[in-house]
């Protein structure tokens, strides 16, 4: 069951993550912070973090909502405050640290984080129950 639902979580939600790389977040930083920006994604990190990411929503979101059936709004909101806590590790760490990146940025990324972890779920929920 994990590794089907990894399968369907990892398309869900590169899907969507795509979408706002590459029509927002990219486009945004190559205006913002070029400087940060690197000529070859390093897709090994995107990967480990993609597969570590939605492993630990499974384990602890999706499964035990899967398991206990709980509502769409229990796994929406427990879900829209992990994507956005997460999120907001790398955007507030990216504000303490770099000079010069946008709070607007930080707080844009932070919510799609949020919003993303949500759909995914509520898609991969529905899928499954």
């Amino acid at each position: 069951m994990f590794i089907k639902l990894l399968v369907e979580s990892f398309i869900t939600f590169l899907a969507l993550d795509a979408t706002w790389i590459t029509q927002v977040a990219s486009p945004w930083m190559k205006k913002a912070v070029p400087h940060l920006m690197s000529a070859n994604p390093n897709m090994l990190a995107a990967l480990a973090f993609y597969i570590l990411y939605l492993s630990i929503l499974l384990i602890l979101f999706i499964i035990p909502g899967l398991t206990h059936k709980v509502g769409y709004q229990t796994i929406a909101f427990q879900t829209f405050l992990f994507g956005f806590a997460c999120y907001a590790t790398y955007d507030l760490t990216n504000l303490a640290v770099m000079k010069g990146y946008p709070l607007s940025m930080a707080l844009a990324d932070m919510f799609w984080g949020g919003l993303l972890t949500m759909a995914t779920s509520l898609i991969i929920y529905k899928l499954n129950v």
